[in-house]
């Protein structure tokens, strides 16, 4: 029989007629799980720097293999896969804001020694350079926005304090590609080549 009750922040477990007592916590940049078999007079704790499910994984395993039965051989940790995956896009959108620094560099020379001069905003011009700040304000609305409508009503504060530090990083580096992006369409909008005579 299985029971658990809640006892001051400690949950009291009676499994198989043995009482145990245990408790796990989290916080953003750590977990923690403790348990103890009174009865036997034993007691397991483990603490981790990091947000996981692990945790409490490993803290039942090893009651489990002092008892010994058998344990689970593997576990799925959801966090580390989300950190795996969006640490890949954050590196994808860096090697992005590389190469827009670049080209703005590029540029910026080319205006320095005179290859590139400023030029009359002609109305298409003026539509494409609106086109370009509307796309990066869109996009940078929808990434501000995107907790709230896709979780729920979670802010980025939330996000920031519970989740993945990557995910903060790619927040940094979506944000940092959209305004070189618009710099850099901004400033070939409003120069062209030099004519060479």
């Amino acid at each position: 029989m299985y029971q658990t009750f809640y006892a001051t922040g400690w949950a009291v477990v009676d499994n198989e007629n043995k009482p145990y007592i245990y408790h796990a916590g989290e916080n953003p940049t750590f977990t923690s799980y403790f348990m103890m078999q009174p009865d036997e007079q034993i007691g397991v704790a483990i603490l981790a720097n990091m947000n996981t499910s692990s945790t409490t994984a490993i803290g039942q395993g090893i009651m489990d293999l002092w008892e010994g039965k058998t344990t689970a051989p593997q576990h799925a940790n959801s966090y580390q896969k989300l950190d795996k995956i969006v640490t890949i896009i954050s590196i994808i959108i860096i090697g992005i804001c590389l190469i827009l620094c670049y080209l703005l560099i590029k540029t910026a020379t080319n205006i320095y020694k005179k290859r590139r001069q400023l030029t009359q905003l002609t109305p298409k011009k003026i539509i494409l350079l609106m086109f370009h700040s509307l796309l990066v304000a869109i996009l940078i609305t929808a990434i501000f926005m995107a907790p709230e409508v896709l979780l729920g009503g979670l802010n980025w504060t939330f996000i920031k304090v519970w989740a993945p530090t990557s995910i903060s990083v790619l927040l940094v580096s979506i944000i940092m590609a959209c305004i070189l992006y618009l710099t850099w369409g901004i400033i070939l909008i409003m120069t062209k080549r030099k004519v060479l005579d």
